[in-house]
């Protein structure tokens, strides 16, 4: 199955949103070394992502491959 670029990134984000919240409850240390090394390959797995929508001329059209958020969270204007 072939994904949208923005279907993946938005796939990628989730991931990396839901490794930070278990990494903030893991008390393990172990499995913290784990997350850590996870998260790792999911932030290049982004950034591939990010060069190719950049390639393409996506991550600057209006509204483009974030929504037009440019990637900044709500409250966290400036902040990506």
């Amino acid at each position: 199955m072939t994904w949208p670029l923005a279907a993946k990134i938005r796939y990628v984000d989730e991931t990396l949103v839901w490794l930070a919240d278990y990494r903030r409850r893991c008390d393990d240390p172990g499995e913290q070394l784990r997350i850590y090394a996870a998260i790792d390959g999911w932030l290049d797995e982004r950034i591939d992502l990010m060069r190719r929508a950049d390639r393409q001329g996506l991550a600057h059209l209006p509204g483009g491959i974030d929504g037009g958020t440019d990637g900044a969270r709500p409250g966290h204007a400036g902040q990506a």
